[in-house]
């Protein structure tokens, strides 16, 4: 009698790769970003608010750090608002509103060596 369990495993094996390649089990489909029709000063004071909450330090957008770019508000707050969602997206009554400056995109707003993160 021949076993193939070794061959079973070694197949499961290899499909879990492959999803975890193309985005399978693990693919994000939301990030929170500024909105573009926001004045500067609603992004400023909501940029000031995330920066402000606990655990978001906004460290990375700091000059020196990855996300700073000085002459890029919006940019530099939809990598704070971001890590601001990500980090509260699945608690109950979660927005990414942020006071009307920000919204859901489904596309991977990451840039140069800014990277946006996701969590499912």
């Amino acid at each position: 009698m021949k076993t193939y369990g070794w061959r079973f495993s070694l197949g499961c094996l290899l499909l879990l790769i492959l999803a975890n390649i193309s985005g399978g089990y693990s693919e994000c489909t939301d990030w929170c970003v500024a909105r573009s029709e926001a004045s500067d000063a609603v992004i400023q004071k909501s940029l000031d608010w995330v920066c402000n909450y606990g655990p978001i330090a906004c460290t990375r957008i700091q000059p020196g750090q990855p996300c700073y770019r000085p002459n890029d508000l919006r940019g530099v707050a939809s990598a704070a608002f971001n890590d601001y969602w990500q980090l509260v997206k699945h608690s109950p009554g979660a927005l990414c509103d942020i006071f009307g400056a920000a919204s859901l995109v489904h596309q991977d707003p990451s840039h140069d060596n800014c990277p946006f993160s996701c969590k499912p």
